[in-house]
């Protein structure tokens, strides 16, 4: 892995890290939050998702902010940094590719109105054009980039500096990665998903020496659940739908 896996970080700062996903249980108990994932009411969508966007910066942020000032570490220190040519080259034609077929397959769906767009417990239906577009910025990009840098990268090597060994911090940085997916780890079968998740992309991450490739994991991963409800929400057929 980077260096030898470990940054020394004062106890409140690893407490701090740990605390990130409260934002995530509270946004979750908010009113939109409710309103789109209990009573399936779309107009909530746009907000939602705009905040989480916003809360995934932030947490990065602070991240970002505890490794280089209050560990007085480089980031490279955490896994920003690239891998072999190789890999970096295949990970930024991995990249590419993954924008153009969710562009493609986004721009091929009629839009319907945002009172009709369906959804589920899993996830909810970009009812147009502007939503897909929010939809990629938050799921796939920040999702991607955020949640790699602040649990695979920031989280675990706080948690390996406190000194406890490889397979306690791996889980512990998998448990708080499943935690900032809110009430949803409430369901047994999205908390196994999560944590199986955050093992392979450890995995990843340590073979590699970067978070760049589990980064492009995580990203094609989110636009492949994008594109998998393209294909099986039940959409209104092209002419049954307003176009924007």
């Amino acid at each position: 892995m980077f260096p030898d896996g470990a940054v020394a970080f004062p106890t409140w700062a690893v407490v701090v890290l740990l605390a990130l996903p409260v934002f995530d249980f509270l946004h979750s108990l908010t009113p939109w939050s409710r309103r789109l994932w209990t009573a399936f009411d779309h107009r909530a969508w746009s907000q939602f998702w705009s905040v989480v966007t916003g809360i995934r910066w932030v947490q990065a942020a602070v991240a970002g902010w505890l490794v280089v000032a209050v560990a007085d570490v480089p980031l490279s220190s955490v896994g920003v940094r690239l891998p072999s040519l190789p890999v970096t080259v295949a990970c930024a034609a991995a990249a590419v590719g993954l924008t153009a077929w969710y562009a493609y397959a986004a721009a091929r769906e009629p839009s319907v109105p945002v009172a009709d767009a369906p959804t589920s417990f899993t996830t909810t239906y970009p009812a147009n054009g502007r939503e897909r577009v929010l939809w990629y910025v938050s799921g796939c990009v920040t999702a991607s980039v955020c949640e790699e840098f602040v649990y695979r990268g920031v989280v675990l090597a706080a948690l390996l500096g406190v000194g406890l060994p490889w397979p306690v911090a791996v889980g512990g940085a998998a448990l708080a990665f499943a935690a900032t997916h809110g009430l949803a780890v409430l369901n047994p079968m999205a908390l196994g998903f999560y944590l199986a998740f955050a093992l392979v992309m450890t995995g990843v991450v340590v073979l590699t020496g970067s978070l760049l490739p589990a980064v492009v994991l995580h990203g094609a991963n989110n636009v492949w659940q994008a594109l998998e409800v393209f294909r099986e929400d039940g959409l209104p057929d092209a002419g049954d739908a307003t176009a924007t």
